[in-house]
């Protein structure tokens, strides 16, 4: 299903403002968030956290939770954060992710929870970090990302 282009939240909303009301289902999930399933557990200035409980969908052969499926979690948590920063009329857009896989995720492994923060917010580009975590505490991967931040457009 396309996504609906004819309104543009980031325009509309401080990146604050847009993830808050994606956490109270004040505007409907992201296209992304409907195919992985994950929910807005904390949204803050700067901090973005994400719990997911995989489905079987996104395990691979071998038994384990796909690695682009980490790496998305990661991603979509600290890029997030960086957007949370950003005044209305703002969007960002990942330019490097760097992503450490460091123990697989199994089948009864629980909910996972990927937390991003911000460690630079500049005019033009943003660094934020990422850690994703087991429901035991263990973490799973570790990440870091640069982002590029540009004028939102209409539908952006």
């Amino acid at each position: 299903m396309p996504a609906d282009t004819s309104k543009a939240p980031l325009a509309e909303r401080s990146g604050l403002e847009y993830f808050t009301a994606l956490k109270n289902g004040t505007l409907p999930p992201q296209p992304i968030t409907q195919t992985v399933g994950w929910q807005i557990e904390t949204v803050e200035h700067g901090l973005l956290r994400l719990s997911l409980k995989p489905g079987g969908y996104l395990f691979h052969g071998g038994g384990l939770l796909h690695g682009g499926i980490l790496a998305t979690l990661l991603d979509s948590a600290m890029s997030g954060a960086v957007m949370s920063t950003l005044q209305a009329g703002q969007g960002c857009t990942t330019l490097q992710l760097n992503v450490h896989n460091i123990r697989g995720v199994r089948p009864d492994g629980g909910i996972l929870i990927a937390e991003g923060r911000v460690r630079h917010a500049g005019r033009t580009s943003a660094t934020a970090e990422g850690n994703l975590f087991d429901s035991a505490g263990r973490l799973h991967a570790h990440a870091t990302t640069t982002c590029l931040i540009f004028p939102a457009r209409p539908g952006v």
